[in-house]
């Protein structure tokens, strides 16, 4: 995924929350912004493509997983500034539940590691902040599932 940096205007983006047996989908980051941080997979809107397809695209191009996107959890914004100031990155991200499908995670060229993470040890992780959020939404309204659906 290229970043754009310094956005005339936010950036929108989508990113799933996959939760399996137990576990969270998560990645390490390989660019900025939150490089060599955990979060959940995810990128840019494409144009002409709706929000809820971009998670699904976006986490089978980084972790070769297939998803089933479920609802809404949530939006988050992340907005990052330069030293003077300046808007250097304005994500508006759109954070959907999703359903296992199928697939190994494995990685990509945007990702340093993908992993299952035990739902109870995913803040062990040094987590982006919106993933933090994500997952603090998550927990809040649901156990993650034990068996595939």
């Amino acid at each position: 995924m290229k970043n754009i940096k310094y956005p005339p205007y936010p950036v929108p983006a989508a990113t799933a929350l996959v939760c399996r047996k137990g576990k969270l989908l998560l990645i390490k980051r390989k660019f900025e912004p939150g490089a060599g941080k955990w979060s959940l997979p995810g990128g840019k809107v494409e144009m002409g493509e709706k929000a809820a397809a971009t998670a699904a695209r976006e986490i089978m191009e980084e972790c070769g997983v297939e998803i089933k996107v479920l609802k809404l959890l949530d939006l988050f914004d992340t907005i990052l500034y330069d030293r003077n100031g300046r808007v250097l990155y304005h994500y508006l991200i759109m954070a959907y539940m999703a359903e296992y499908v199928s697939g190994t995670p494995q990685n990509s060229p945007e990702t340093l590691d993908v992993r299952w993470v035990p739902l109870d040890e995913a803040n062990n992780y040094d987590l982006t902040d919106n993933a933090q959020k994500a997952i603090a939404t998550f927990a809040r309204m649901t156990d993650c599932p034990d068996t595939v659906t």
